[in-house]
């Protein structure tokens, strides 16, 4: 998979909802009863002893005046010294930090991203960057992953969660339904090795693809679609699951995306 923190983001969605459902099926804890308290013996101050000043003190501790530790008055006021100017040219400049400038091909992908409003209210960006490096190696003519840039925007609560990514690809050959099949095997391995339902898709680019997916997790699977296309040799991927998985939603956000290729 090309993008390793989309599928982080995935199990953690599955361990999150796992949890939630757990914790409402656990009984609640009989109340903890607080043990007993327990008096405790004052011990009784030792007597005190009048000295000649009018001063009372606890016997064995010296007065000011028989303490060999005392500090003799201060009988006058001593000057801080004042701090050495260093030469000139000796201070070290604290030099700020230069902003990340992406390459081109980083900066030209992330242009073809959606924006927060494009989605419906309530999904917040949760993760967004490059995706792994590109193949190192690529014979002549075959179909090969140049790189990536995803997104990812979420919503929901601990009890309903539900996740979106976006995924704009670059590869050596152009989007036709057979290159399409390929971004999935390459991308989605574990939602291609579970034998996912195609559905009609609205006209995406050169070529597009949907499919209703069962995505594998620690319990019960969850429910997603997943929305392939691309236009040139640049793919899109719009992948929606959790909770609220709804293959509309899915389509429209596909539909923006492509309006947005070149």
């Amino acid at each position: 998979m090309k993008n390793a923190i989309g599928l982080i983001l995935i199990i953690f969605l599955a361990v999150v909802l796992v949890l939630a459902a757990g914790c409402t099926s656990n009984p609640s804890p009989a109340p903890h009863t607080p043990p007993p308290a327990t008096s405790v013996a004052t011990t009784p101050a030792p007597p005190v002893e009048q000295t000649g000043a009018g001063e009372i003190v606890p016997p064995g501790i010296p007065s000011p005046s028989m303490s060999p530790n005392a500090l003799p008055q201060v009988t006058g006021v001593e000057e801080s010294p004042l701090p050495s100017a260093e030469p000139e040219g000796t201070a070290v400049d604290t030099l700020s930090e230069s902003p990340y400038v992406p390459p081109p091909e980083e900066a030209e992908l992330k242009g073809y991203l959606l924006n927060p409003s494009d989605f419906p209210e309530g999904y917040t960006l949760v993760q967004e960057g490059a995706m792994l490096p590109g193949d190192e190696e690529c014979p002549a003519g075959e179909f090969c992953y140049l790189g990536g840039y995803s997104i990812s925007m979420v919503t929901g609560d601990d009890q309903n969660t539900t996740l979106v990514d976006q995924m704009v690809s670059r590869y050596t050959l152009t989007a036709t339904k057979e290159t399409l099949n390929e971004v999935l095997m390459d991308q989605f391995p574990e939602i291609a090795d579970g034998s996912p339902a195609e559905i009609p898709a609205p006209p995406l680019g050169d070529a597009g693809v949907a499919y209703r997916f069962e995505f594998p997790s620690t319990e019960a699977p969850l429910n997603g679609f997943l929305v392939i296309f691309g236009r040139g040799n640049l793919y899109e991927i719009i992948m929606i699951i959790g909770t609220d998985a709804d293959e509309l939603l899915a389509f429209d956000l596909a539909t923006k995306a492509s309006a947005r290729l070149p």
